[in-house]
């Protein structure tokens, strides 16, 4: 019989959990930063102010611009009502409970 010691096995796997968190995060960001650019493409312009508002933030997209409801709605020609949902849920990789447009104060 052979006997012996393993060690490391901490450090290993702690060293694992860090690369698979940073690899997710990175796999994550880009994810958000591609539909950031199809929304910017989807939103209706006038003067521009909605489409180049949008911007991801502590790991979620977001448009401060205080019209942005009544855009998504419908009030433009220019783009269907939803076309927030419609762009989001058209990438494969997107669940619709994930989905959230709300106007904040």
């Amino acid at each position: 019989m052979v006997r012996g010691k393993v060690t490391g096995i901490k450090e290993t796997m702690d060293h694992v959990r860090t690369e698979i968190t940073l690899r997710s995060n990175a796999i994550k960001k880009a994810k958000l930063e591609e539909l950031v650019v199809k929304l910017k493409k989807a939103t209706p312009v006038d003067t521009g102010n909605a489409r180049d508002s949008w911007q991801v933030s502590d790991g979620k997209i977001v448009n401060e611009v205080p019209y942005m409801e009544q855009l998504n709605a419908g009030s433009s020609d220019q783009a269907p009502a939803r076309f927030i949902e419609a762009t989001l849920l058209s990438d494969p990789q997107i669940r619709p409970a994930g989905i959230i447009v709300k106007n904040t104060p």
